[in-house]
């Protein structure tokens, strides 16, 4: 029943609301400022995604839930927290999972959150691989809030599932002109041209994002890695170590890099330190260092962990530029069918 009609109802026969009552008829919730201003710096610090940044984002926003735990704003931020930082620097096996319950918590306490929607495609797209699940979340987190930068930039890497990469593109450019601040959504992009070997355009994108977040470690590993495609080895490793001199998390291109430029040794000595510190991530990143060394074996034997991990890259390994030496094996053939990929 719409708030307008209970409320004439309500004068009609003389019954004044308490402020409890009143609130649950508008919808609307009392704005906590303190709560307000702790949910903004938990999202600005997991967004850095560094391990740093989002333990000190996660203090915010548990802070916010003790204020007030019937509010829904700090489980969206939590559960948006969890999904990007697992899916983009490795913050936890458990991150997906983490972000699956923030969701369903949030939409809990308000169905119509549309960034909740797009926690849980993302975690259909990435971790779950149910990739008709996915879609609708996708399309339902558009319906219900056409301005969602995530929601748009998460349905360009649907797209790119297909090699659809014109409209994937323009997804993830829509999702930047909502929100030109948020160094994601160019990063993203970058990423995406620089898996469908556009380089140019992606070290454009990784210096544009840059300009938004100097310390962003991603649009540095994007930066790198378009660096290596073009031979420009030296550049290459320089601007991954400067990446890594913020932040721990995207040592494969570095590895890669390594590997490229012909400086076996240093790449191995990368891969033997991600060995040490083994998780889903480093499955991935791993892969890509032994496929640039040669070694078609290892490369795929951490393809294989990857894929048992669930990784959240796996279901674009066919496009993946790093592993272009296996796309003729049988065995990389095989991991591809088992994914059941959209056509």
């Amino acid at each position: 029943m719409y708030p307008e009609i209970i409320n004439r109802i309500l004068d009609g026969i003389k019954v004044k609301p308490t402020p409890q009552e009143e609130q649950k008829i508008s919808g609307k919730r009392p704005v906590n400022p303190e709560l307000v201003k702790a949910c903004a710096r938990g999202e600005f610090y997991i967004g850095q995604l560094t391990p740093e940044g989002f333990q000190t984002g996660l203090k915010y926003l548990t802070e916010a839930i003790a204020m007030d735990p019937a509010d829904p704003q700090p489980y969206l931020k939590l559960a948006l927290g969890y999904s990007e930082a697992g899916h983009a620097a490795g913050i936890g096996d458990e991150a997906a999972n983490r972000a699956k319950s923030y969701a369903l918590k949030a939409l809990e306490l308000d169905s119509t959150l549309a960034d909740a929607h797009v926690v849980l495609a993302t975690r259909y797209l990435y971790t779950d691989w149910d990739f008709v699940k996915a879609k609708h979340h996708l399309k339902r987190a558009m319906e219900l809030n056409p301005s969602s930068s995530t929601a748009h930039t998460h349905y360009g890497w649907f797209l790119a599932l297909s090699y659809k990469i014109n409209e994937a593109e323009k997804a993830m450019k829509t999702a930047i002109e909502i929100d030109p601040t948020d160094p994601l959504m160019q990063g993203y992009l970058g990423w995406l041209y620089l898996w469908v070997g556009r380089n140019e355009e992606a070290i454009a994108a990784a210096q544009k994002t840059l300009q938004v977040d100097p310390n962003y470690i991603m649009a540095h590993y994007v930066l790198g890695s378009a660096y290596t495609e073009m031979g420009m080895h030296f550049e290459a490793i320089e601007a991954h170590k400067k990446g890594l001199a913020i932040s721990p998390g995207f040592e494969v291109g570095l590895g890669v890099a390594y590997a490229r430029a012909g400086q076996k040794e240093n790449a191995l000595e990368v891969a033997a330190g991600m060995e040490k510190n083994f998780n889903k991530w480093y499955a991935w990143g791993l892969a890509e260092i032994y496929a640039a060394l040669g070694d078609k074996d290892k490369a795929i034997h951490y393809l294989e962990e990857a894929y048992r991990l669930r990784q959240d890259f796996i279901p674009w390994i066919r496009y993946d530029y790093n592993l272009k030496i296996l796309y003729d094996d049988p065995r990389f053939k095989d991991i591809v069918k088992r994914l059941n990929l959209p056509e």
